[in-house]
């Protein structure tokens, strides 16, 4: 039931921000990072994937999916998809995303009635891009976090899921969203 609710939370998120999907496309490009892992170039911008860690065969035209080397396809399994969209937000309005889509966890969160941790804050990209972030914990310690990373008119949402609380997986998930660049 409560990875049924993370996923509902997911859509929600996707509608509250105000956001329709457009499609990651084709285009994509590997080189190897400095520290042993993978950059990623897609049309719409590019990231770092840590050693280990690789593109899913669960990845579809709209969603890319990253898993640990090994674990793609089990029952469950740390992963991090990677989804851009439009935005009605621009990167200087990051307080009021945070602030908007906060309340619409929260308020979420109250009619279902379950017993969830909601955390969130802010950070920067290396590129010096805005992000967001959200973690919802579950009363048994299943955590997903979602990252929203503000462009002009789009935004790139990094929804991580944690299942075994692995720091190599919380390590995975920061590397592709601090590493992250959009397309000029």
């Amino acid at each position: 039931m409560k990875k049924i609710w993370i996923c509902m939370l997911t859509a929600l998120c996707l509608c509250a921000a105000g956001c329709g999907s457009k499609g990651a496309g084709a285009q994509a490009e590997e080189t190897e990072a400095v520290d042993g892992g993978v950059i990623y170039t897609k049309d719409f911008g590019s990231f770092e994937v840590i050693d280990g860690w690789s593109q899913s065969l669960l990845t579809s035209d709209a969603i890319y999916l990253y898993a640990k080397d090994g674990t793609d396809g089990q029952d469950t399994f740390d992963n991090f998809a990677v989804e851009v969209e439009d935005s009605d937000y621009k990167p200087d309005q990051a307080d009021q995303f945070r602030e908007d889509m906060q309340k619409q966890i929260e308020d979420n969160m109250e009619e279902q009635g379950e017993d969830l941790q909601l955390d969130s804050g802010q950070g920067t990209t290396n590129a010096g891009d805005p992000y967001i972030w959200f973690t919802i914990t579950t009363s048994d310690g299943q955590e997903t976090t979602q990252y929203y990373i503000l462009g002009d008119g789009r935004q790139c949402m990094i929804q991580a899921s944690n299942f075994d609380g692995s720091e190599e997986a919380d390590r995975a998930f920061e590397t592709a969203v601090s590493s992250f660049e959009w397309a000029k």
